[in-house]
C-alpha cells in the first residue's frame, strides 16, 4: 500500500495564510482526502514557520509523514528544529546553482541584480562578466570547499 502525497508550495500566498490560521490545516487536508498513509511535501517551507507547527499536529495526530524542502538553510536549521521537536531530520543538500553558492558566502545578492538577464538580452558571455567576490577558479573552490563542510 503507497502513500498519499499531498504537495504544498511554500511560495504559494493563499496556502501560507491558511496554514497561518489553522494549524489543523494539514490535517483537515488528511481527513478530506482519505488518506491513511500521508506524506506532506512541501517546497519552499521557509516561507511561513506555522507550517512547522502543524506538521507536528499531522505527525502527532494523523501519523502523517513530511518532506519540506527550502533554499534558508539557517531558518530550517534552526526554525524548523525549534518547532518540530525532534520529529523530523534535517538533510544538509548541495545547491542547484552557482548562484545559490555565492548567497550562502554573500546573502546580499543586490548587486547582482540584472546579471542573467544581461546574459539573455545583450548576448553577454561569461567570460565578460566581472563578479566582485568570485574571481578566479581558486575562490570558487573555496567558496565550494567551505559550503561543503558538514558537521
Amino acid at each position: 500500500m503507497g502513500y498519499t502525497v499531498l504537495r504544498f508550495e511554500g511560495d504559494d500566498v493563499k496556502f501560507r495564510s491558511l496554514v497561518k490560521r489553522d494549524t489543523y490545516f494539514f490535517i483537515n487536508e488528511i481527513k478530506s482526502q482519505g488518506a491513511e498513509r500521508p506524506l506532506i511535501v512541501i517546497d519552499e517551507a521557509q516561507k511561513e514557520a506555522e507550517i512547522f507547527d502543524a506538521l507536528k499536529l499531522a505527525f502527532d495526530k494523523a501519523n502523517a509523514l513530511f518532506l519540506v524542502t527550502g533554499s534558508n538553510p539557517r531558518f530550517l536549521q534552526v526554525e524548523a528544529q525549534h518547532r518540530l521537536q525532534r520529529r523530523g531530520r534535517i538533510v544538509p543538500m548541495l545547491p542547484l546553482s552557482i548562484g545559490e553558492l555565492v548567497k550562502h558566502r554573500e546573502p546580499d545578492l543586490r548587486k547582482f541584480d540584472g546579471l542573467f538577464v544581461s546574459i539573455l538580452t545583450k548576448n553577454t558571455s561569461l567570460a565578460e562578466l566581472k563578479l566582485e567576490k568570485i574571481k578566479t577558479p581558486g575562490e570558487i573552490d573555496q567558496l565550494i570547499s567551505e559550503y561543503l563542510k558538514f558537521e
